[in-house]
């Protein structure tokens, strides 16, 4: 069994949090918490050999885009110190992170022309993005239905429709 293809990298441990061993973890762009954290028990470290640590989770809080967590039995912040910098990887199978490609890896097609996303953004109601075409100047698209068909995120392509209306 290779342990190593059932994780998912989830982030990195920045710092240390107290002096009570929490510590604090900057997720990936790519990652998405899409179910209680509370669930998490257990989560690894890759050590300086390279080898995989299990660290059975005390404690969960998420603050302002920071994750501290509290590992069993480290209860002080000497404990925890070594791991800082170390990327910290969640079980596929606890279904508590997703992977979510960043926007600017797919590609977007509108009217057999291929192109391409150069940047995106969340405006609190929808993803936006500014795309450029062969042939036109680079421009914003909400995606909403007005403007996209279907969104193949296996195959990384945004298919879009009606951007006469933006151009």
């Amino acid at each position: 069994m290779n342990l190593e293809k059932d994780l998912l990298s989830i982030g990195t441990i920045v710092n240390t949090f107290g002096t009570k061993g929490f510590v604090k973890v900057v997720l990936n762009k790519e990652i998405e918490v899409i179910n209680e954290l509370s669930t998490i028990k257990l989560l690894f470290v890759k050590n300086i050999s390279k080898s995989l640590q299990p660290l059975q989770i005390e404690k969960v809080e998420f603050k302002n885009e920071i994750l501290l967590l509290k590992f069993v039995d480290l209860n002080e912040i000497n404990h925890v110190i070594k791991f800082k910098g170390l990327q910290i990887y969640s079980l596929t199978s606890d279904r508590v992170f997703k992977y979510k490609p960043m926007m600017t890896s797919y590609k977007v097609i509108y009217n057999e022309e291929i192109g391409k996303i150069l940047e995106a953004f969340n405006n609190g109601a929808h993803d936006v993005i500014k795309i450029s075409l062969n042939s036109q100047k680079a421009f914003w698209v909400p995606l909403v239905d007005v403007y996209f068909k279907k969104i193949d995120h296996e195959k990384q392509v945004i298919v879009l429709k009606n951007l006469e209306e933006l151009k």
